[in-house]
C-alpha cells in the first residue's frame, strides 16, 4: 500500500512539473548584447546536421524562430535592437566583387530578404 501511494505521488509531481516547465530553445555563441532591447529575442544559428551548416534564426519569445534564409559562415551574428535587421558572414555565392565563391562575404538581413553586401570594408577579403 505504501510503495502504491509512493508511487502515485511521485508520478503526480513529475506530471506537474512537466506541465509547469516552458518550452525553450538554447542558441550557443550568444552574449547579453545579442538580446532584442525588450530582452525577449535575439538572432543565432541553428546546425542542421543533415547537410552540415548553421542557419540563423531570428528566436522571439512567445513566437518561436523565423528563419532568415542566410547560413552562417564565419563571424559574429549581429541584430539591432528590435531584430528587424542582422548582419553576419556566410559564403559569397554571388561572387560579388569578383572575390570567388569560396570566400565570406558580410550579408544583411531585414524583412525584406537576404542580400550580399560584398567585400569587408579592409578591401582584403
Amino acid at each position: 500500500m505504501f510503495h502504491a501511494r509512493s508511487v502515485a505521488s511521485l508520478l503526480g509531481a513529475l506530471i506537474t512539473s512537466a506541465v509547469a516547465a516552458q518550452p525553450g530553445v538554447v542558441v550557443i555563441g550568444t552574449s547579453p548584447d545579442d538580446l532584442s532591447a525588450d530582452g525577449r529575442g535575439t538572432m543565432g544559428a541553428l546546425y542542421n546536421a543533415s547537410i552540415g551548416r548553421y542557419f540563423i534564426y531570428r528566436f522571439n519569445r512567445g513566437f518561436g524562430a523565423t528563419p532568415s534564409g542566410g547560413d552562417w559562415a564565419d563571424g559574429r551574428i549581429r541584430a539591432s535592437d528590435t531584430l528587424s535587421v542582422g548582419v553576419w558572414g556566410t559564403l559569397n555565392r554571388e561572387n560579388l566583387g569578383g572575390l570567388g565563391n569560396f570566400r565570406s562575404t558580410p550579408h544583411v538581413w531585414s524583412n525584406s530578404g537576404l542580400q550580399n553586401i560584398g567585400t569587408h570594408a579592409d578591401g582584403n577579403q
